[in-house]
């Protein structure tokens, strides 16, 4: 729905201004800068309003990941801030040696956080989540939940992975040490090197995107109080 919606307002202010045709012309003049940010540039049409739109909705997407985290930290009595460096480096690991995005790691360092409660054993457990999800074939947000509830004590969250456990185990980081040696080195071993690249294109486009989005934010905030539209943008648009 914020997909639509975005792309509605966007093929407004396409017809109402001349901006996205400026900025269409700034992206085509400086080709050269694209593939130094991303290496990708040529992969992606940059002449095109669609490409415009593809570009935001990455930043969009990207910032919502974003919010969604910082918002689990808080609610766990944290602040990214202050875990920023180490997710950094555990988000950073695992966009090279295996295939998932920033923004699903993200997502599942997120629900890590819900089920365990605890930031520093989440960001422990991301690696698991990830080795877990690529031995299982489940996508890396579910795996990531069902770590945490593992590590909660519920034996039976993770049955579809490993049958059994040794009896006694009952400290979470005992259980996430149990656990990652059974599914040990699964996401490297499953890398996609198509899937690897389309991250690396998506993250271009959310690098590229931030810098229009933050150009049109101003433009969409007035034409969505022209609109009487400004509580239907999509969350983080215009705060």
């Amino acid at each position: 729905m914020a997909d639509a919606r975005l792309n509605v307002i966007l093929t407004l202010v396409d017809r109402m201004t001349n901006n996205l045709k400026s900025v269409n012309r700034t992206l085509a003049q400086n080709k050269d800068l694209l593939k130094k940010v991303g290496g990708a540039a040529s992969a992606f049409s940059i002449a095109s309003v669609l490409a415009i739109r593809s570009f935001a909705r990455a930043a969009i997407n990207s910032r919502i990941a974003q919010s969604q985290l910082e918002a689990a930290i808080r609610a766990a009595g944290g602040s990214f801030d202050e875990f920023e460096g180490p997710i950094d480096r555990a988000i950073g690991h695992l966009t090279k040696f295996s295939d998932y995005s920033k923004g699903e790691l993200k997502g599942a360092l997120k629900d890590l956080i819900i089920a365990i409660g605890d930031v520093p054993l989440s960001i422990t457990a991301l690696q698991t989540a990830a080795d877990v999800a690529a031995a299982s074939g489940m996508d890396i947000g579910t795996a990531a939940t069902m770590v945490g509830r593992f590590m909660r004590g519920e034996i039976d969250a993770i049955r579809m992975v490993t049958s059994s456990i040794e009896p006694g185990i009952t400290d979470p980081l005992e259980r996430l040490a149990w656990l990652q040696k059974q599914v040990a080195g699964q996401a490297l071993a499953n890398i996609n090197p198509f899937k690897q690249f389309g991250n690396k294109i998506n993250e271009t486009k959310a690098i590229i995107g931030k810098f229009i989005v933050d150009d049109l934010e101003p433009l969409l905030k007035k034409l969505g109080e022209l609109l009487g539209v400004v509580g239907n943008l999509p969350p983080g648009l215009i705060d």
